[in-house]
């Protein structure tokens, strides 16, 4: 039997969600003034072991493990991790997930798949020199994992090319397009560059990061959903409703995309 392209995309992960590695034992919840375990910087208490005050750190790996199931149940195929940089904190949590918790024997989730999301987009301008010694740092020290999720055999990379001072989305997607044809990375940018006239067949695929809407779609690129957006300093966003969530899961599972996102996992600070 041959196997096509349009089957070997359709045999790929669909439902992904955004994680976060970047929580230590008071990192993150001291942000802006709080004083844990008095006051933490969520309006939640973020708990997954007991009844007590108790902050999630990323480094507790009976709290990450407690996660993966959480993720099997929910059906979630694979998990987009927030990456800062090499040798960063988040890079280090990652690198502890890959090498040492999919690999364990007690992993309860042993199926899930996962790749990075590349924040500093966002935040900068990094150079195609830059984004190369990134890729070819995530490719050397990950992709070799058969945890580390690809499609048609391409290791898998989101990009965080969000609008920041001196933005130019037609020229992230030129700089990505460099550093896909010379790293062979499958590359997901935010759809920004589309708004400007961008050819969408230029990127391998598309999304969207916008916790703040229930339900948001975009043509067959993406669909994703949120359960809340209430940042610990501002007014809600989007309220905590099940019912409404429920309708836009059920929604999602219908959705006929390329991937299908919840936004998101663990991002605390926003809710």
């Amino acid at each position: 039997m041959i196997i096509t392209l349009k089957d070997k995309l359709s045999q790929a992960p669909k439902v992904g969600t955004f994680y976060y590695p970047w929580y230590g034992k008071y990192r993150q919840w001291m942000s802006e003034g709080h004083n844990p375990p008095k006051n933490w910087a969520s309006n939640f208490l973020p708990n997954l072991e007991s009844s007590s005050i108790q902050l999630y750190d990323s480094n507790n790996v009976t709290i990450v493990k407690k996660q993966l199931a959480l993720m099997k149940q929910a059906g979630i195929q694979f998990a987009i991790s927030s990456w800062w940089g090499q040798n960063s904190y988040e890079d280090l949590e990652f690198d502890n997930i890959i090498s040492n918790i999919m690999k364990a024997p007690d992993n309860p989730n042993p199926n899930l798949k996962w790749t990075l999301y590349h924040e500093w987009e966002g935040f900068s301008d990094p150079t195609l020199e830059y984004l190369l010694s990134d890729l070819d740092y995530i490719k050397a020290k990950y992709t070799s994992s058969p945890s580390y999720m690809k499609i048609n055999g391409k290791p898998v990379i989101f990009v965080y090319n969000a609008a920041h001072a001196y933005y130019d989305p037609v020229n992230d997607l030129d700089r990505w397009k460099q550093a896909r044809a010379q790293t062979g990375f499958f590359v997901v940018m935010k759809v920004e560059p589309l708004s400007k006239g961008a050819d969408p067949d230029n990127m391998d695929g598309w999304h969207q990061y916008n916790p703040a809407l229930r339900y948001d779609q975009q043509g067959s690129y993406y669909a994703s959903i949120s359960p809340g957006y209430w940042k610990w300093h501002e007014d809600a966003r989007l309220i905590r409703n099940v019912a409404e969530f429920e309708s836009a899961a059920s929604k999602l599972a219908s959705a006929n995309v390329q991937f299908k996102l919840i936004e998101t996992w663990n991002e605390w600070g926003e809710g």
